[in-house]
């Protein structure tokens, strides 16, 4: 959740040795609990709409210079952005 809360800000500054990590989201589970095939359905749904809330939310903030279909590539492909790739896509506003 750290892109997600960077994102929120108004002004986004970052370092030059700052890197961007997308990568899709997961889900824990205790090695006791046992999960039927509904369950695992249920939680392989709630991670698909979480990604999607998550993807939304970050071209939203960009401007739409950074698509939601260009955010959940680059999580499926757990991509590291430096920052002026971050710059290019409107994440980030300024490198100090």
């Amino acid at each position: 959740m750290a892109i997600p809360i960077f994102a929120v800000g108004n002004r986004r500054l970052v370092t030059k040795h700052t890197d961007f990590y997308f990568h899709e989201l997961g889900n824990t589970f205790d090695k006791e609990e046992r999960l039927s095939v509904s369950d695992i359905r249920t939680k392989e749904k709630s991670l698909a709409t979480s990604q999607g809330w998550y993807s939304d939310f970050i071209a939203q903030q960009t401007g739409d210079k950074f698509t939601a279909t260009k955010v959940l590539a680059l999580m499926k492909e757990e991509t590291f952005l430096l920052p002026e790739q971050a710059k290019e896509l409107g994440l980030v506003h300024d490198i100090i």
